[in-house]
């Protein structure tokens, strides 16, 4: 009697179980299938975001293609509207030397030529050559302005160590003197112990044409005490690069146009400048020391760049 008794409490005890582990299987069984029924959604997501990621570089491919198309638009448009006036003058000029000698060698033909008519046309025509001389200058220099803010670093370079707060310097004074009419203040903060190895002729440009943009356009309007501030300081996370942050106090541009800045031929004053400074900051800033320019403006309080730059001694 009691080992009926046992054999009915284990019995109850084993099918018990036996349920237990029949539900245990089936939650197992329900879990697996909601994970399989997870990983063919993620498997469809992960298909979804790669075809969205391949949309995304195809997209900004275009936009780069696009903005390329633009500046190179931009730059047709812009190079032929400052050639437009010098050819102009010119073809009109030669036009009209043309004609002259075309009537000087009729009179000769019927001897009616004195000496003082032919003193009077040879000093118009060196004054004409001259303007077409001085005309065609001006669409040289455009384009040879041009060619060198797309150039290169150049491959036969000299790098040497260079003292950067005397280069500012230098390059300062040198501009300044072309700009009498300027009361022009600079200065120059370069930190302890900051050392940098770099192309110099390079390095001579950059300076160069970030200062003469500060004179010819921040400072073309009148300006109070007009200065320039530049510091150097070596770059924290990196020993072979640095950091320099250029301000004037100009009268600084539109945040619309900060996307034109280094877009070639552009320019913010109507003058006879041809806008090509910063487009070749901005090709020595990347092309000749692998760095980086930050536009720092805001209207009628200055213009400022903070370019971080890589030594050249690699």
């Amino acid at each position: 009697m009691k080992l009926r008794n046992i054999v009915k409490i284990l019995k109850k005890k084993v099918d018990a179980r036996t349920k237990e582990l029949r539900k245990t299987n089936y939650d197992l069984e329900d879990a697996l299938s909601e994970l399989e029924e997870q990983k063919e959604t993620l498997l469809d997501t992960n298909i979804k975001l790669e075809s969205s990621i391949n949309e995304i570089h195809a997209t900004r491919k275009k936009l780069v293609e696009t903005e390329k198309l633009a500046s190179l638009r931009h730059v047709a448009i812009g190079l032929a509207h400052r050639m437009n006036t010098p050819i102009g003058n010119a073809k009109t000029l030669t036009s009209h030397i043309i004609k002259a000698v075309k009537l000087l060698k009729s009179d000769f033909a019927l001897n009616k030529i004195s000496k003082r008519r032919l003193n009077e046309f040879i000093e118009d025509m060196e004054n004409e050559n001259s303007s077409v001389l001085h005309n065609l200058d001006s669409c040289a220099e455009m384009i040879s302005k041009l060619k060198k803010s797309y150039s290169r670093v150049d491959s036969m370079s000299i790098v040497s160590d260079i003292n950067l707060h005397d280069l500012f310097y230098k390059e300062f004074t040198a501009i300044s003197n072309e700009y009498p009419q300027l009361d022009c203040k600079i200065n120059i903060n370069v930190k302890d112990k900051v050392q940098f190895t770099a192309d110099l002729t390079n390095m001579q440009k950059l300076a160069r044409e970030l200062i003469v943009n500060s004179f010819s356009h921040a400072f073309s309007e009148k300006i109070e005490d007009p200065y320039i501030h530049v510091s150097v300081s070596q770059t924290s996370t990196e020993q072979d690069a640095i950091t320099i942050l250029y301000l004037d106090n100009g009268k600084g541009i539109n945040y619309q146009d900060e996307k034109d800045l280094f877009t070639p031929m552009y320019t913010s004053s109507l003058t006879s400048k041809f806008g090509l400074g910063l487009p070749m900051v901005y090709a020595i800033v990347q092309d000749a020391f692998g760095g980086e320019i930050e536009v720092i403006s805001e209207l009628d309080k200055g213009l400022g760049f903070k370019i971080h730059l890589h030594s050249n001694s690699m």
